[in-house]
């Protein structure tokens, strides 16, 4: 197993085309769509950064391995990394943001899906 080691600073909110050149360096390929699939919701929230309680976490990189493989995934991490500091799970970023209660209501991935790909 080939371990990739990363000099990423932590940033407040980085454009996923910051996220791009960071994997382009680091895994050869932009993976320009995970980056834009993981901060697709920042247009809808204030702070901006509560976006991240969606896919910003361990079950957000399984879902991007489900929908794209093990090298998406990967950069999945990375950018969470660069984000976060860390890859939480979700019930640990919830808790970190304090969001909980707002998203009960907020609809599912798959009402997401639906609503903006089929």
């Amino acid at each position: 197993m080939t371990i990739l080691v990363l000099r990423i600073g932590i940033t407040k909110m980085a454009h996923w085309k910051e996220h791009a050149k960071d994997c382009k360096e680091a895994l050869g390929k932009d993976w320009v769509v995970v980056h834009q699939w993981l901060d697709e919701l920042a247009s809808i929230y204030w702070p901006a950064k509560i976006h991240r309680t969606h896919r910003h976490h361990k079950e957000g990189i399984e879902e991007v391995r489900r929908k794209w493989g093990d090298e998406a995934a990967r950069a999945a991490e990375i950018h969470i990394l660069k984000d976060e500091g860390r890859i939480p799970t979700r019930a640990e970023i919830h808790k970190q943001y304090g969001v909980k209660d707002e998203l009960e209501n907020f609809p599912s991935e798959d009402e997401l899906n639906k609503k903006y790909y089929d």
